[in-house]
């Protein structure tokens, strides 16, 4: 009889918990404008890091109003080391119309050496420092080099895990410009 009781109880006590549950589920407001993986033609997730002198910056892409170009690197990397020049070149010709941001991938890499590196490759844009690879999951960056271009709303409008040439980052920066979804490299 006692053990009865206690399974009624152990049974409603279930019961209340799922339900429960399923309430603080259905109250939950999802914005699909952001995929889980951040992909062309969503929403672009923002983030705050830290520049290499410790000042801390957040870039919330819905009220930057321009194209952002982001470089994930680390210093070691050897495409990084040779997509830099071109990126530095473009960054110098098409700096009023985008805005270029590097985020060094600080849990693969050295701040001395990272900081070596900007110097070396006289990097003219903000770099960041994302010690703890969150801003890398966020974006879902775990091989480098990675880039992404937002355009002026907020939407990733291109995305390549891999070196770039100096023909490619161009045609990104222009994707970013003239806004608008290109997929497969297609308006």
């Amino acid at each position: 009889m006692l053990g009865k009781r206690i399974l009624i109880i152990v049974n409603v006590v279930v019961v209340v918990f799922f339900l429960w549950m399923g309430q603080k589920q259905s109250t939950y407001k999802f914005d699909d404008r952001i995929a889980t993986i951040p992909l062309v033609g969503y929403q672009a997730p923002s983030f705050t890091l830290e520049t290499f002198d410790g000042t801390t910056l957040t870039y919330d892409v819905d009220l930057l109003g321009k194209p952002i170009f982001i470089n994930f690197w680390a210093s070691w990397c050897p495409p990084c080391k040779a997509e830099m020049p071109d990126l530095v070149e473009v960054a110098n010709t098409f700096g009023t119309e985008i805005t270029f941001i590097g985020i060094n991938v600080a849990t693969q890499d050295t701040l001395h050496k990272s900081k070596e590196f900007i110097e070396q490759y006289h990097v003219p844009y903000e770099n960041l420092v994302d010690d703890k690879g969150v801003v890398s999951r966020l974006y879902q960056v775990p091989p480098i080099p990675t880039s992404i271009v937002i355009d002026k709303d907020g939407t990733i409008v291109y995305r390549k895990v891999g070196g770039m040439t100096k023909s490619e980052i161009r045609a990104a920066v222009q994707k970013g410009v003239e806004g608008g979804v290109w997929v497969n490299n297609v308006k």
